[in-house]
């Protein structure tokens, strides 16, 4: 299945596991687990008004989501870890709702993409 990928770039993450289809399947679905269990956490954390544990789980993200080519994901979880550390409320509301959205349209690219 060939995709022209909109929420992440299908030929960079085939091009970073060496051609693998079935490995990128693997590394898809321990994403998709580990991302949402992060997203998760970020929410509960931003609802605790846990700000200090909100940054590094968004920086979690950043690099999970770059390792499968993700194209808005990173960019995302930056903003938010900034925003966390200085305890812009607004701003991390505005980047977690953003992210969580952007997280949803790639998670259903991939389950699509991978028959997952």
């Amino acid at each position: 299945m060939t995709s022209t990928a909109k929420q992440f770039d299908y030929h960079d993450f085939k091009w970073r596991l060496g051609e693998n289809t079935e490995l990128m399947k693997v590394v898809v679905s321990e994403f998709l687990n580990e991302a949402y269990s992060f997203l998760e956490a970020i929410e509960d954390e931003v609802t605790a008004k846990n700000w200090n544990q909100v940054a590094p789980l968004a920086h979690k993200v950043k690099g999970a989501s770059s390792e499968v080519s993700s194209l808005y994901l990173p960019s995302l979880a930056k903003k938010l870890e900034l925003a966390a550390r200085d305890e812009l409320v607004d701003e991390v509301l505005l980047y977690k709702a953003d992210l969580k959205k952007h997280f949803d349209a790639l998670a259903e690219e991939m389950r699509v993409e991978f028959d997952l």
